[in-house]
């Protein structure tokens, strides 16, 4: 069974934070987690309207919506700093283990129930419910939070050095730190439960989900798309595009990155880019009229697009809004040793709702959940193995609405990649 649905990134924060706020020290409550009365007993405020919304809509429709044991502890749903109705998490506990979060997001009049086990959601929640002394961490400053579409929800646990003497007011320990991120709403075509490699094995509630009490509008609906297609069988006629795809493919075996910088910088449109003195990686500067990035990947690294291009790919986005580059010009092309050639564009993408991520938040955890959680790290795979993993995870953690991924040929023919569910699909584009 298939739907749309809203997958939010969760992951776990790495980040210089200042302590405060009072700590809580009562134990879980035994009251009825199945009880149709709301009390909230998360660290922060919640949009208490939705959640008792949510949770009558669930009640009446649990033989439908619930694939999954255990019981959704309502007390402890989060909206994430989110008060506009939209979207919340609750954890579904079973013999006092998190087994699973309910992701709830809202679209127009309808709202969609969808049961996901990510890591990071269980760890987060489990020591939300169960630890007995915990705070809530504040930034210290929280403009970088608002640079981002990222919102962040943080709490404190205290780990005793000795468990005979837990207590933080006498006894040593330490805080140590868990949180939840959510930073972008999208589109999926799965209901149910999506396991550790990503797959969806089913849910609640047949399209177009359950009306939700109350008022809602459907949101804008987009123009048509322009066609990618057009501009890359217009640059497989380009000598000097070629020319420099056939120079980067001579570099693939080198033991570092190789690129170019292209836009209206010289005659030529294409400047070669290096990698910094201390690293074998590119660390690409983007100018006012840059609009194309092209680059490769050396053996022993992941042959498709890395956490770190896309959002470069976010940032050509971005800059090309802010200069009057059309966005149909904007893209980004891999080179790779297996043979591959990538390229991302997107016409039509909302750039209002794309934010650049901190490089920390790339560097030290979504590459982690980009290698681990959906697999990129496995070597020696197939190219269609690390194109679905790849648009999965693309489509889970890092989405951009309108980006689309195409492979290219040795004789500049391009194929469109996507996912249809979880199912790897290519369209010609049209010779």
């Amino acid at each position: 069974m298939k739907k749309k649905l809203f997958l939010r990134l969760c992951l776990m924060m790495s980040a210089i934070l200042a302590l405060s706020s009072c700590i809580h020290d009562e134990v879980y409550s035994s009251s009825d987690p199945s009880s149709t009365e709301y009390t909230n007993k998360t660290l922060w405020k919640q949009d208490e309207k939705y959640i008792k919304n949510v949770m009558a809509v669930y009640l009446e429709n649990e033989k439908e919506i619930r694939k999954s044991n255990g019981v959704p502890f309502w007390d402890y749903a989060t909206t994430i700093n989110r008060f506009d109705e939209s979207f919340l998490m609750v954890p579904v506990v079973e013999n006092k283990r998190v087994v699973s979060v309910l992701q709830v997001p809202r679209k127009g009049n309808n709202i969609h129930f969808h049961y996901s086990r990510v890591g990071e959601q269980i760890s987060f929640f489990q020591g939300l419910i169960f630890a007995k002394h915990k705070k809530e961490v504040f930034s210290e400053n929280d403009s970088t939070a608002r640079s981002i579409i990222c919102t962040t929800q943080i709490f404190a646990v205290w780990l005793p050095d000795d468990e005979s003497n837990p207590d933080p007011e006498s006894g040593a320990g330490t805080w140590g730190t868990q949180s939840i991120v959510v930073c972008r709403e999208l589109l999926e075509d799965c209901v149910g439960i999506i396991d550790e490699f990503g797959q969806c094995s089913g849910g609640g509630g047949d399209p177009p989900g359950f009306p939700y009490p109350g008022e809602g509008a459907e949101p804008p609906k987009l123009p048509n798309p322009k066609d990618p297609c057009a501009k890359m069988k217009a640059q497989a006629t380009n000598t000097k595009y070629t020319n420099k795809i056939t120079y980067l493919e001579g570099k693939v075996y080198d033991s570092e990155e190789f690129g170019f910088r292209v836009g209206n910088h010289n005659d030529a449109g294409y400047e070669e880019v290096f990698p910094t003195s201390k690293s074998s990686q590119i660390n690409f500067e983007i100018l006012n009229n840059t609009f194309g990035y092209m680059h490769t990947h050396y053996e022993g690294l992941i042959p498709m697009f890395s956490p770190g291009d896309i959002n470069t790919f976010i940032k050509l986005l971005k800059n090309a809004q802010n200069n009057g580059i059309p966005l149909s010009m904007v893209f980004m092309t891999l080179v790779n040793p297996d043979g591959t050639i990538y390229q991302l564009r997107g016409d039509n993408i909302d750039i209002a709702n794309l934010s650049v991520y901190p490089t920390n938040i790339i560097e030290n955890i979504v590459n982690n959940t980009y290698k681990n959680d959906y697999e990129m790290g496995k070597a020696n795979q197939s190219p269609e193995y690390y194109q679905t993993q790849f648009l999965k995870f693309m489509r889970d953690l890092m989405p951009i609405n309108g980006a689309k991924l195409y492979s290219v040929d040795g004789d500049g023919k391009a194929k469109e990649i996507y996912l249809q569910g979880n199912n790897r699909k290519t369209s010609d584009c049209p010779k």
